[in-house]
């Protein structure tokens, strides 16, 4: 953020305020995102997410306008969030059934690994492009492997047709004593993991 914020005239504040607005965009599009990819299919669902992804990153690396580039950054989180379930999805299919485990730590894995590289790239990137072209890289990459995803992946759906889901259903899992402590560990981490590591950055 140390390369954008003085384009925009923003310092730890404009970071804050981007960061939240991209991880509110995940937290909100993540459910929708499980749903999206029943109705379409866990391939498109994340061909699709990354497009937006892509879309928003060329964007915010074009804009001047700072209320703009918070919109992109939000949109952003959308596409993130939305990709989650897909994900899982695509990867408990490749795994044997009882491991399932081994999947999310695997999407774990390879989302959190990717964050290293792609923080590290980019600030070398930054350092010697500028933030607005190695953003604008970054949007091109998410549309080329989008592309490639649909091109090699084969569709993979989970009964479409049979689809349900009711507000009573998530009702229910929101109500259990169990999800309810384990959400509340989650947003601890979650909460503290990103505080340090954006600071960390800046």
């Amino acid at each position: 953020f140390s390369f954008i914020g003085p384009d925009f005239g923003q310092g730890v504040a404009g970071l804050g305020l981007a960061s939240s607005l991209m991880f509110l965009g995940i937290c909100i599009s993540e459910i929708p995102g499980g749903i999206l990819e029943a109705r379409i299919g866990a391939r498109n669902a994340i061909a699709y997410m990354m497009f937006l992804c892509a879309a928003s990153s060329i964007l915010g690396s074009l804009t001047t306008n700072f209320s703009i580039f918070l919109v992109t950054r939000f949109t952003v989180g959308i596409g993130i969030g939305a990709a989650f379930p897909a994900i899982i999805v695509i990867l408990t299919r490749y795994f044997k059934s009882g491991s399932e485990g081994a999947a999310i730590g695997w999407n774990s894995l390879s989302f959190n690994l990717g964050s290293v590289i792609g923080l590290a790239g980019w600030a070398i990137l930054g350092s010697i492009l500028g933030w607005r072209l190695s953003l604008l890289l970054g949007g091109l990459l998410s549309a080329g492997l989008g592309i490639l995803l649909i091109i090699s992946l084969p569709r993979l759906e989970i009964g479409l047709q049979n689809f349900k889901l009711s507000i009573g259903d998530l009702r229910l899992a929101f109500s259990n004593r169990q999800i309810s402590l384990l959400t509340i560990s989650l947003f601890g981490i979650g909460a503290s993991s990103t505080i340090t590591s954006n600071f960390l950055v800046y």
